[in-house]
């Protein structure tokens, strides 16, 4: 059964940018993840911070203007759970900065 954004889920996990995650569409998903997806989702919240921390944005203004919750922001700045790929693209909207940006994917 297709997923919701399936292609874009596809192409982000081709780049090893899983972002979405698998317990949402799969409920064999395992809660171990390769190095690799650690460090994105470490660079992730490490990028949040650092731009509410250089815009000056407090974590209620973010969360009202991204409409998502307290504990759904802190759990993002404390790298405990991951965006689904609406709220990244809000997210680097509000902050002025690409997707790639805010992952920590530095391509060639």
């Amino acid at each position: 059964m297709p997923t919701p954004n399936s292609s874009v889920v596809h192409i982000l996990r081709q780049m090893g940018l899983d972002l979405l995650r698998e317990s949402r569409y799969n409920k064999n998903y395992r809660d171990s993840r390769s190095n690799f997806d650690e460090v994105t989702l470490m660079q992730f919240n490490e990028s949040l911070q650092l731009l509410m921390d250089e815009t000056e944005t407090t974590p209620r203004q973010l969360a009202k203007a991204l409409r998502i919750s307290l504990v759904m922001l802190r759990n993002y700045t404390r790298g405990t759970d991951e965006p689904d790929i609406e709220l990244l693209k809000r997210m680097a909207a509000y902050f002025h900065v690409s997707t790639d940006y805010l992952v920590g994917y530095e391509g060639e």
